[in-house]
């Protein structure tokens, strides 16, 4: 393989852990599929010698029980040993994808987490909609092929032509040197120069076809805009161009594969007839071992000749897993703890293990974050606590670092200095929040599901009942009553059976659902008008009685209802206090709430 390969897969930090922790496994599939092609090359070799054997009509048909019995245990034996190996090697590869699955969404999830606080400070990764489009729908593809239609079937190839060489060593050293430089030109030699010949084009057609999932993307987002100003055609346009550029890419592929073939296939013919010349001269006076050898060849082509073109993937596989490793899930995968979440060994805080209600819901000692290459921190030395029960509005302009405070609580960030505590306890990570933290966002999604289903989100073993109570509680019953099958009633791609309120109400149950103690509320009322606002607002604070809720918010909405009102500005809190106690003190305060009323007198 090439240098750049080798370095790469070291360096994976994604899919490398998976060959520790199934070591054995790997080592099983990879020993299964050696003996597997061994097999099939001792068949073809016990076979030309029964025929030639049987070609003589040799007095006895006892003297051919031998051979007749070895071609049906090899022929019988080769199937099972492949389907086995088959069996191993896509149980680990199966597993390995499952869970880089699971934590590619949860890289993607603290990705977005980022990019939307970033839109209060730094920017962060320039990963779009298209770029995540491509990676779920091709990258974990691409990493399950590269060692289940690269890496294997190379290194079996590799191991079953040394086997065959040394074999015909044991006969003639100078045939097996022969032999073994042909193999080698075959194996390692023409697969290495098609690699470099078909590189470049195949790292321009995933290019395209990135460039393709992008335009795709942002065209199906902004249909509307681009159908009223009546630029449907160019779009279109683009598409073909996009679409011509990886049917180019295709065809310049394709003419290396067919001269690659051309030159493979030709090698294997002059390796072919110097084994017939070798063996009739060799074995001259053993005519059952000569067809016997000329049959074992073909086999151990088969194996050898699809080494050219699983090398010619190696590109657009590789350069998967390096897209990959430039995503943060927030996960340790070391030795057999693959797939633990970092930091969840130290125990995870759940409502049953969390402290009495006395305890701070959430604290911050000293906290300061400051993205990478951010000429200051966002959150400078940042002290609070917040009381189990209380609710308090963060407010401040946009790009102040409300949503990146949030994403500290949610672990979705990790401070550069100072601690996060959640009900007295560090911080346990990302992973480890779910059933203590629950979030409402601007723009909270509806699955393309039934009414029912989506609330098994938040718990997945709620009950009709409890479906319903939550339902009316927060004033969405009535509307689901009057869908045609109620809690069964499918609600459409992104909720579109809903309003914008109705959508709120139903990310609300969710939570409600979960019974999450901490609720964290990220501008949830973005888009809505006013008296959905209210109404939706109503319903929150009525149904979180009880819980500690941290809304960001722009606006002062609703904001005398909340038990508390800090104002973040440069990394700190520059208001902080009841509503009536800033009301009667901060003239900043009551300027904020004059301009959020409208009342600019």
């Amino acid at each position: 393989m090439p240098r750049g390969v080798l370095c790469m897969l070291r360096q994976d930090r994604w899919v490398a852990p998976y060959f520790r922790r199934y070591r054995w496994v790997l080592a099983l599939a990879l020993g299964l599929g050696v003996l597997a092609s061994v097999l099939a090359c001792l068949l073809m070799f016990i076979s030309g010698w029964l025929i030639g054997a049987a070609a003589r009509m040799p007095e006895s048909i006892f003297s051919l029980m031998v051979p007749i019995a070895l071609v049906q245990v090899v022929g019988i034996g080769k199937p099972i040993v492949a389907y086995v190996e088959r069996l191993a090697s896509h149980d680990w590869a199966l597993r390995m994808t499952s869970s880089l699955r699971r934590r590619l969404f949860l890289a993607m999830e603290r990705l977005t987490d980022t990019r939307n606080s970033a839109a209060e400070g730094a920017a962060s990764g320039a990963m779009g909609a298209g770029d995540a489009l491509a990676l779920l729908n091709e990258d974990v593809a691409h990493v399950q092929n590269l060692y289940l239609r690269v890496v294997f079937p190379i290194v079996i190839a590799w191991a079953t032509a040394l086997l065959a060489v040394l074999a015909l060593g044991t006969a003639d050293a100078l045939y097996a040197a022969w032999m073994a430089l042909e193999l080698f030109v075959v194996a390692a030699v023409l697969p290495a120069v098609s690699l470099a010949a078909g590189a470049a084009a195949r790292m321009r057609r995933k290019q395209a076809t990135t460039a393709f999932y992008q335009s795709l993307t942002d065209a199906v987002l902004g249909a509307a805009d681009v159908a009223f100003a009546g630029r449907g055609a160019d779009v279109l346009a683009r598409f073909d161009r996009q679409a011509g550029a990886v049917a180019a890419e295709d065809r310049r592929l394709a003419r290396i594969d067919r001269v690659q073939g051309i030159v493979v296939r030709a090698m294997l013919a002059v390796a072919a007839v110097s084994l017939v010349a070798w063996s009739s001269r060799a074995l001259s006076s053993q005519g059952d071992a000569i067809l016997a050898a000329v049959l074992c060849f073909f086999p151990l082509a088969e194996i050898v000749t699809p080494v050219s073109d699983a090398a010619e993937l190696l590109p657009e596989h590789t350069v998967a897993i390096e897209r990959l490793n430039a995503l943060d899930d927030g996960e340790a995968e070391t030795g057999d703890s693959a797939g633990v979440a970092a930091g969840a060994s130290t125990g995870k805080v759940s409502r049953a293990s969390a402290p009495a209600s006395a305890t701070p819901a959430v604290c911050f000692d000293h906290v300061t974050l400051t993205r990478p290459g951010a000429p200051q921190p966002t959150i400078e030395n940042l002290t609070f606590q917040i009381e189990a029960g209380q609710k308090m509005a963060l407010l401040g302009r946009s790009g102040a670092g409300k949503s990146t405070l949030l994403a500290l609580i949610r672990g979705d960030l990790m401070p550069s200095s100072g601690s996060v505590l959640l009900a007295g306890c560090p911080h346990p990570g990302t992973d480890a929040v779910h059933g203590l933290v629950g979030v409402i966002g601007q723009n909270p999604h509806v699955f393309n599901t039934t009414v029912l289903d989506n609330l098994r989100i938040a718990k997945p073993d709620a009950t009709e009942d409890q479906a319903l109570e939550v339902l009316d509680r927060i004033g969405l019953l009535p509307r689901v009553q009057r869908f045609p099958r109620g809690l069964l009633s499918v609600v459409g791609e992104e909720g579109r059976q809903l309003s914008g309120g109705e959508r709120h109400r139903l990310a609300l149950a969710r939570i409600l659902l979960a019974d999450t103690p901490l609720v964290l509320l990220d501008e949830p009322f973005a888009g809505l008008d006013p008296a959905t606002e209210r109404a939706v607002f109503d319903a929150m604070m009525g149904a979180l009685a009880g819980r500690t809720v941290i809304m960001a918010t722009h606006h002062l909405q609703g904001v005398e209802r909340m038990d508390r009102v800090a104002f973040l500005e440069n990394g700190g809190f520059v208001l902080d206090g009841s509503p009536a106690e800033l009301g009667e003190t901060s003239e900043r305060y009551r300027r904020l709430l004059a301009a959020d009323r409208g009342d600019l007198a």
